[in-house]
C-alpha cells in the first residue's frame, strides 16, 4: 500500500505506470528462467525477459500452493528462505511472510494458530509484544494491524501485519521474531520464531 501511495497509484493509473516502467508490454520475449526452492518447499521462479529494448526480471515466489508473491526486484534474487516461513514452536503453529520492504521499512504478515490445549493470550495491540532480534539487540515494532482478539482458544488463529522501521539488510541480519509475554493457561513466556 505504501508503494502505491508513494507513486500515486490507483486502479485507474496502475496499468499506465507498469507499461511506462517497462514491466509489461506486447513485445515480451523470455530469455531465461530459473527455479529454486528452500527447505520449506517455497519455490522461486525468476524470469529474465526483454520488453522492446528493456531487459527486466520478474520474480514469482510460491508462498503456498496456488498463492504467489510477485516482485520486480531487478538487483538481486529474493531469498525465498526469508520471504516465507512455516513451522511450529512453543505450542503455536505459524506462517510468516515478508510482504513488503524498501530502504526504510519492512512489512511482515504473521499468522499464529494455538495448537495448545489451553487458551492463549497475546497482547496483539501492544507494540512491545513483537520485536526482531539482531545480534542480541531487540528492534521494536513501529506499527501493528489486526482485527482480531487477544485470546486464542485451541485451534483458533490470528493474522497480524507487523511493520518495522528497518531496511531489508537489517531485517536479513535478524535471527528471530520474538513474541513477548504470551500467556498459556497460568504460564507466561516469550516465543521465538527463527528467521
Amino acid at each position: 500500500i505504501k508503494y502505491l501511495n508513494n507513486n500515486n497509484l490507483n486502479e485507474n493509473n496502475f496499468k499506465e505506470f507498469i507499461i511506462k516502467e517497462g514491466y509489461v508490454g506486447n513485445a515480451i520475449n523470455f530469455i531465461s528462467t530459473s527455479v529454486s526452492s528452500n527447505e520449506e518447499g517455497v519455490y522461486l521462479y525468476r524470469f529474465y525477459y526483454k520488453n522492446y529494448s528493456d531487459f527486466k526480471y520478474v520474480n514469482v515466489i510460491e508462498v503456498t500452493p496456488n498463492e504467489y508473491y510477485i516482485s520486480f526486484d531487478q538487483n538481486e534474487i529474493p531469498d525465498t528462505a526469508r520471504n516465507s516461513k512455516i513451522g511450529t514452536t512453543d505450542d503455536i503453529k505459524y506462517e510468516l511472510l515478508l510482504k513488503e520492504y524498501n530502504d526504510s521499512y519492512v512489512k511482515l504478515l504473521l499468522k499464529i494458530e494455538n495448537i495448545n490445549l489451553e487458551d492463549m493470550k497475546i497482547n496483539i495491540n501492544d507494540i512491545n509484544t513483537f520485536s526482531l532480534r539482531n545480534n542480541g539487540i531487540y528492534i521494536p515494532l513501529s506499527g501493528v494491524v489486526t482485527s482480531s482478539t487477544n485470546i486464542l482458544s485451541t485451534n483458533s488463529s490470528v493474522l497480524v501485519e507487523l511493520n518495522y522501521n528497518v531496511d531489508i539488510t537489517t531485517y536479513l541480519g535478524c535471527s528471530d521474531l520474538v513474541i513477548r509475554n504470551v500467556s498459556i493457561g497460568s504460564k507466561e513466556k516469550d516465543i521465538f520464531i527463527e528467521l
